[in-house]
């Protein structure tokens, strides 16, 4: 095969390559505008927890009989950043989960429709905070579920920040050893790219009725009076949260604020410091539960879950990840996604 033969064989495969990248990115976008616009799915964050599993003490599976005969405890799973965020922004389109206000309330919706006999409910928290308002919102309602059900938190990889606030109000918190518990506090940024547009020739031309009203520009530096408005609005923000752990934890504000430093701490630690009430594995979580409750009968866990998706959200996720620009993503987490107020662990 001459030179000129092999160059054009190899360009029509580059272009049937592109085609074809095309053609299925295409398909995956038709799919999801149909699937969309028949209402096939709904918002990821307030989906109803129709999955439901049961275990015995010890977390082995059994089935639904078995389970019937006995008293219950129910467990929910609270995983990722605590954000406001719904629709298709969950774990379908982005393969992340989040922990949003109607999902919590959904959740502890689902874990009492039947309950006659339920002894306990436990919240599996693993987060690293997120949202103040949120977060905020989150708290009320665990703290208005705790005064009608023994509620139980417990954590076995990271309970900090915003997710420690979500946790305070429950009757009482353990995690594992290696746990990280606490980041009380709290952070606000903005990106400012001043210098670098300049050095570009890049210029923000701004056109405002308010004196405040373009706050946070990252084309330019804050002003002093700017500074200190937003640091007075984070240290409101953050007398709030050490209010909220000094009264689900029974501590003296006092107390909190010499903890309040944004620090972590692994298990026996954080139990030292009386964030939380003991340290255990998962498969000893019950038995404590039992203990706590004066329980002498044999409980059941009745897991509460959202379903795995299926295919019509498996193929909407992958519609979402082909039809985003990287850049354009890129660009709008430096600019937008960590402006404001946060219960947010950065660490590690």
């Amino acid at each position: 095969m001459d030179e000129h033969s092999q160059k054009t064989k190899k360009k029509k495969s580059i272009i049937a390559a592109i085609v074809a990248v095309v053609l299925i990115g295409g398909l995956l976008g038709l799919i999801g505008l149909v699937v969309v616009g028949f209402g096939l799915i709904g918002s990821v964050s307030g989906s109803d927890l129709s999955q439901v599993d049961y275990y015995d003490e010890n977390f082995n599976g059994i089935n639904e009989f078995e389970a019937s005969r006995a008293k219950r405890i129910g467990l929910l799973e609270f995983n990722g950043e605590i954000t406001n965020g719904s629709g298709l922004g969950g774990p379908f389109a982005s393969g992340e989960s989040v922990i949003t206000p109607e999902l919590v309330r959904n959740s502890l919706d689902s874990v009492t429709k039947d309950n006659s006999e339920l002894a306990a409910v436990v919240l599996d928290i693993n987060s690293p905070g997120g949202e103040v308002a949120p977060a905020d919102e989150i708290n009320d309602l665990i703290t208005r579920f705790a005064e009608k059900y023994p509620t139980y938190v417990y954590s076995s990889q990271l309970l900090a920040s915003g997710a420690y606030e979500m946790a305070v109000p429950a009757k009482k918190i353990y995690t594992s050893q290696e746990t990280l518990t606490g980041s009380i506090g709290v952070i606000g940024q903005f990106l400012n790219i001043e210098k670098l547009a300049a050095d570009y020739g890049v210029k923000m031309e701004t056109f405002k009725a308010g004196k405040f009203k373009d706050t946070g520009n990252p084309f330019r530096s804050p002003t002093d009076e700017e500074k200190a408005t937003f640091q007075e609005m984070i240290d409101q923000t953050y007398d709030a949260f050490v209010a909220d752990v000094a009264a689900g934890r029974g501590l003296e504000e006092g107390q909190v604020r010499q903890l309040a430093t944004g620090d972590v701490w692994r298990g026996p630690q954080a139990l030292e410091k009386g964030l939380i009430d003991g340290v255990l594995y998962k498969s000893d979580l019950i038995a404590q539960i039992k203990k706590d409750e004066s329980i002498d009968d044999t409980v059941v866990v009745v897991e509460y879950r959202q379903p795995t998706p299926g295919l019509i959200d498996s193929l909407l996720g992958l519609s979402a990840k082909f039809s985003t620009n990287p850049v354009d993503d890129f660009a709008q987490d430096l600019i937008g996604k960590r402006s404001g107020l946060y219960y947010l662990y950065q660490g590690f």
